[in-house]
């Protein structure tokens, strides 16, 4: 993990710091893409970032706070919540994956048969094919 192998070890950063790096990350990229996100089923993404959000909960301690828990049972916890995270944004990406990719190439379809373009696979190492 970065906030415990890469910042905290190497560059002496501490983990709240790291974990604040990564919420003004994720609320940066969210605001850019916030109109993209919003036309599309965010349910399955907001799903995930709440996952995400508890395993770093867990991670600083909060859950000890809540429960007297064993650290393995505490790690599992932590580690289940970013499993979950990661299967709803794999979930959110790929479904909106099925949605943009055919039109973008229906898209490109139309585009290719009003232009012509030469295809990059038309060209050989060192040489090139004449034009059609």
């Amino acid at each position: 993990m970065f906030h415990e192998e890469v910042f905290l070890r190497l560059f002496g950063i501490p983990e709240e710091v790291t974990f604040l790096l990564y919420g003004l990350l994720t609320a940066l990229l969210l605001w850019r893409f916030r109109l993209f996100i919003l036309q599309s089923d965010f349910l399955p993404l907001v799903a995930a970032l709440a996952f995400f959000t508890l395993s770093i909960f867990i991670d600083i301690g909060g859950l000890s706070r809540v429960a007297s828990l064993r650290a393995g049972l505490e790690l599992f916890f932590e580690d289940s919540a970013k499993l979950f995270g990661i299967v709803g944004w794999l979930f959110y990406t790929a479904r909106l994956s099925l949605q943009v990719v055919p039109r973008t190439l229906a898209v490109s379809a139309e585009g290719r048969a009003r232009v012509s373009v030469r295809p990059a696979a038309r060209e050989v190492v060192g040489a090139r094919l004449p034009e059609r």
